[in-house]
């Protein structure tokens, strides 16, 4: 085991196995989506965002426990905490067990439906992408089903239905985003998936293929975000016209890519990052002000 080099190693250490970032992220989505369905100036949107937050940090704590081999053979993510030898692997695998319950305990305040669709999200990710990923170069098509669960989570428990227009399109949003966005990985890093005996996208196209491929994603997510508008997620003048500009935006850095303009792909990656914060904020604080309009 490596030694601390300072009082901050070890937070650092357990927030890189929870991924807390992602994990922020999924949690901020559930928040989007409850706000989007019932916007409401309680506290109570805070609980399924703390739930899903949760259960994020443990589904990612349990995959990286899953990984661990897989991880240490790969340059990207040699220096993960267990690969690194910074956490022992059962303390990694006591802690998303922890995680997990305490999620579940949270999120089972929202009904047995919302507690369904946890369980469900996590059977997903650390189970069949697990999975598929290891047999499939296109694994990222199913597994983007995990990442849009989390909304259906936030929906529900603002008391919306499943089979409602305004969730699915939330959640073929977020699910269309995710795709371009591992692709983007793939296109820096495919070798070393290869040499790490996983199936990649590099092993079917060339990097010019994936380039187009991913850049019709892209546009594809530009387009597809301008339903939240016309579904009426996003409801005031104002956010209506960030949602068009912001759209515009992704859609010429995507035709850019796909053209051959020098970015590379990491700069695009950022881009789609900043667009779905910005996608997340907006339906945040569409939802607010909407409710303060009344």
């Amino acid at each position: 085991m490596r030694r601390a080099g300072s009082w901050t190693a070890a937070p650092r250490r357990y927030a890189g196995l929870c991924k807390a970032g992602l994990s922020l992220s999924a949690a901020a989505s559930a928040l989007a989506a409850f706000l989007a369905r019932s916007p409401r100036l309680t506290w109570e949107p805070a609980l399924p965002w703390a739930g899903v937050f949760l259960l994020a940090c443990g589904a990612c704590a349990l995959n990286q426990y899953q990984d661990r081999g897989l991880d240490a053979a790969m340059e990207r993510t040699r220096d993960r905490p267990l690969p690194a030898r910074l956490i022992p692997p059962a303390s990694a695998l006591s802690l998303s067990l922890l995680l997990l319950g305490a999620g579940f305990c949270l999120l089972a305040a929202g009904g047995r439906l919302v507690l369904l669709l946890a369980a469900a999200a996590v059977a997903w990710y650390n189970g069949v992408y697990a999975f598929l990923k290891r047999i499939s170069p296109y694994a990222a098509v199913p597994g983007a089903v995990a990442g849009a669960l989390p909304l259906a989570i936030g929906w529900v428990w603002a008391g919306g239905g499943p089979a409602q227009a305004g969730l699915w399109v939330l959640c073929g949003f977020f699910f269309i985003w995710q795709i371009p966005h591992f692709w983007l990985i793939v296109l820096d890093h495919g070798r070393e998936f290869t040499r790490a005996g996983l199936p990649s996208l590099s092993d079917v196209f060339t990097d010019t293929q994936i380039r187009r491929l991913v850049s019709q994603w892209v546009l594809g997510t530009a387009a597809f975000s301008l339903l939240l508008s016309l579904g009426g997620l996003i409801r005031t003048p104002p956010a209506r016209a960030v949602l068009v500009a912001m759209s515009l935006w992704l859609g010429v850095a995507a035709v850019r890519f796909g053209a051959g303009n020098p970015r590379s792909g990491a700069v695009l990656f950022r881009e789609m990052n900043v667009f779905m914060l910005a996608v997340v904020v907006l339906l945040c604080l569409d939802g607010v002000a909407a409710t303060l309009l009344r």
